[in-house]
């Protein structure tokens, strides 16, 4: 939560009581889950929030690197690296659901120099990977 506030403060932005327990959320999670769930979790809280409300909270948190949102379940999970290369890849259990981030690094590089020739510039890259992880393999 520290990191919320803090990264909020130095670039600007406001850490509102909600954008922070949507992240609270995210953050107590082992597994992704979906908005609506999200939704469900600030009811169980006492709050009457709108889905429009949530989007944008969620996606608030992804544009400025919070959260990690997973296209392949459409479900979001807080983001726990630091993905100082840009490049990372979430590493998703199909069997306990949870989600792991690794840095890539060097080893993205080959999919960076295919965009770079294509005349793209890369900004960001990331793997969605769906298998075993250790504990359930």
């Amino acid at each position: 939560m520290a990191k919320l506030d803090d990264r909020c403060r130095a670039m600007g932005l406001r850490a509102t009581p909600l954008r922070s327990r949507v992240f609270a959320i995210l953050l107590a999670e082992k597994r992704p889950i979906g908005a609506y769930e999200v939704m469900d979790r600030l009811r169980d809280d006492g709050k009457t929030i709108h889905p429009p409300v949530v989007y944008r909270i969620l996606h608030f948190l992804e544009e400025n690197g919070f959260i990690h949102r997973i296209a392949s379940r459409k479900a979001y999970t807080a983001c726990t690296g630091s993905h100082e290369s840009g490049q990372y890849a979430l590493l998703i259990c199909r069997s306990c659901k949870s989600v792991e981030e690794v840095d890539l690094a060097d080893d993205g590089t080959t999919f960076v120099d295919l965009a770079r020739a294509a005349g793209f510039q890369v900004e960001q890259t990331f793997l969605e990977m769906e298998g075993l992880c250790l504990h359930c393999s």
